[in-house]
């Protein structure tokens, strides 16, 4: 009997083995796959003596860069300069306002707005609040968030030219700030952490470690964050960590979606731009044109252009046609990453079994006007723009369950339907 055993406990640490080297094969290989990144070479370049930041107006048709001497807009894609918005000193910042109306920057004490279609100054938030290195308008145009380098939040508004609340974030300068594309979120960055801000100034998560700069997928449903060498996900309703990237060898200064949320770009100190499926976690492209830190990464509206800015005042506008030639789906249409986790929206929620089934309430959400309610596991409500699908682990088939909802929102008990 005992040798028996000992044959059958040695053809056991075989199997073992021999599972271990096949996973581990299948790692490498995967890993190389990853490694094997798309060609793409800039098509328009500028140089500059600085620049601090980039941003596409909404229309596509020209590229606004932040410089010394104030805002400067170039054509997309040649990039020859059009207009200029004169500042005394140097405009560390730059937005554009959804609606094409107006355009921010921001200075060493203050941020200052213009009639884009003018030029004339619109108003001016000023403070004892150092430089202002980031700003994001709400989608409805009216507002700007407005981080600061002594770590105050400030969300104003641009009409009353007053702000609405004031929050001191960061205990050091607030590096990136951004906003849901339905407004009902804020997000801010700096070396000590990241939060996640309500519409109101309310904390609801905060995200630990260096968080340079913070950027909301088009569902809303994630939010990048540049987190040292690495590119995290974050899920915006429980607060959870649903990817890590890295590939990046030096701080990631800057991330940023594609309109449609099918790529993710991040700018790093290593002096490349990398491409990635958020989906995936796979780097597509690596864009190694740039000499020095990349500063800055942006996507044109549409899409089909990046355009970078490193520390030396180089712009490259890189054409991503290449990338996105094997999809057939609008450039600018959002698509939403699929879940492979416990969540509660987007097209699976919960995906823990072979037979999936969807969980339903006609007195959570209607799919009848496309809009509904989906609730997180926080309990926290939230409204969405499309219906949201839950799946569970069952023992066998069945064409759906039902569930009652509970105040705050939670789907508590699951049976057959």
């Amino acid at each position: 009997m005992e040798a028996g055993e000992g044959r059958f406990e040695e053809a056991a640490g075989m199997k073992r083995v021999q599972f271990m080297l096949a996973f581990l094969v299948c790692l490498w290989a995967r890993c190389l796959a990853q490694d094997e990144s798309t060609e793409v070479v800039p098509v328009g370049t500028l140089k500059l003596d600085a620049l601090y930041e980039l941003s596409f107006t909404p229309d596509g048709a020209s590229l606004g860069v932040a410089t010394y001497q104030g805002v400067v807009l170039y054509t997309v894609p040649n990039l020859e300069q059009t207009r200029s918005f004169p500042l005394p000193g140097i405009a560390y910042s730059l937005a554009f306002s959804p609606d094409g109306h107006y355009l921010a920057a921001g200075t060493c004490s203050a941020a200052c707005v213009w009639d884009f279609l003018t030029g004339e100054p619109v108003a001016t938030c000023e403070g004892n609040f150092g430089n202002v290195y980031t700003l994001a308008f709400t989608p409805d145009s009216r507002h700007l968030l407005i981080g600061t380098g002594e770590g105050t939040l400030i969300l104003w508004e641009v009409g009353a030219g007053e702000p609405l609340w004031t929050r001191k974030a960061h205990s050091g300068s607030i590096r990136g700030v951004a906003v849901s594309p339905d407004g009902t979120l804020c997000a801010s960055g700096s070396m000590d952490q990241g939060i996640l801000w309500n519409r109101s100034g309310e904390v609801l998560f905060t995200f630990p470690g260096k968080a340079w700069n913070v950027a909301f997928s088009p569902d809303g449903y994630f939010l990048a964050v540049g987190a040292g060498k690495v590119v995290k996900l974050w899920d915006t309703a429980v607060g959870f960590c649903y990817r890590s990237m890295w590939k990046h060898t030096g701080c990631v200064w800057w991330v940023e979606f594609s309109p449609n949320g099918r790529l993710l770009a991040s700018a790093s100190l290593d002096h490349t731009v990398r491409v990635w499926n958020p989906e995936e976690g796979e780097c597509l492209a690596v864009l190694s044109a740039h000499e020095d830190s990349v500063e800055c990464v942006r996507f044109s509206p549409d899409g089909r252009f990046l355009a970078s800015g490193s520390g030396d005042g180089v712009v490259f506008l890189w054409d991503l046609s290449a990338l996105l030639s094997g999809g057939t789906w609008p450039l600018n249409q959002a698509f939403p990453l699929e879940r492979r986790r416990p969540h509660s929206h987007g097209r699976r929620a919960l995906a823990t079994g072979v037979f999936p089934a969807t969980l339903a309430s006609r007195k959570a959400w209607t799919s009848r006007r496309g809009c509904g309610r989906t609730f997180p596991l926080s309990g926290r409500a939230r409204p969405s723009s499309a219906t949201s699908a839950w799946s569970a682990r069952l023992p066998s088939p069945c064409l759906g369950c039902t569930g009652p909802v509970i105040p705050p929102g939670r789907l508590t008990g699951w049976t057959n339907a």
